[in-house]
């Protein structure tokens, strides 16, 4: 990224068992079927020695789907850990027996009783927070939708919304969209169709 006043990167690759972070130890905190929380004992890369706490999460996929009028399907829902409504795309884990496309197709049926014509990857997976955990959300982009009935989890209480998708980029600039993996898709998507 010549230009930008970008400090030099190094021109090496960190990993935990060879790089800079050195790992003395690990213990597993607490698990359940979404996720572990690991406890580290580590050495830094400037040598002092310290605790690292990181979840272990399955990967997600987030799904970008736009209809034929060019609206994106939007679901709302509450959000246990920040006690909050959230409008967002649609998204969730994916299972062990499945591949990223797999559950990018079960997601849309669950959430939004979606059928998609073409589900196409919106580029590489990315790291959602890569200070707390080591998931993998992947980006797909839905077309051809035929819409049905939804089957969402029994823990699940959706609803559902379209908009145009220069009123969903108005809902990320004013805040209204604040989900990390929703404001990713959309700039991908920007980024690759929008020139």
């Amino acid at each position: 990224m010549k230009g930008r006043n970008m400090p030099e990167i190094p021109d090496r690759e960190l990993s935990v068992e060879s790089g800079a972070w050195k790992r003395r130890s690990s213990r597993l905190v607490y698990e359940n079927q979404w996720m572990k929380l690991h406890e580290d004992q580590v050495t830094t890369p400037s040598g002092t020695d310290g605790v690292y706490g990181w979840l272990e999460l399955q990967e997600a996929v987030v799904v970008l789907a736009i209809s034929e009028k060019d609206e994106v399907v939007l679901i709302g829902q509450e959000r246990y850990p920040v006690q909050e409504y959230s409008w967002e795309l649609i998204e969730g884990g994916i299972e062990s027996s499945e591949t990223p496309l797999q559950a990018a197709r079960r997601e849309l049926k669950e959430e939004a009783g979606i059928i998609p014509a073409s589900l196409i990857p919106l580029g590489s997976p990315f790291h959602i927070a890569n200070t707390r955990t080591n998931e993998l959300a992947h980006v797909f982009l839905a077309t051809g939708l035929e819409f049905g009935n939804a089957q969402p989890e029994e823990t699940e209480v959706l609803q559902q919304m379209r908009l145009p998708v220069e009123e969903v980029y108005e809902m990320v600039d004013d805040g209204t969209i604040r989900d990390s993996l929703s404001i990713i898709a959309l700039l991908r998507y920007r980024v690759l169709f929008s020139r």
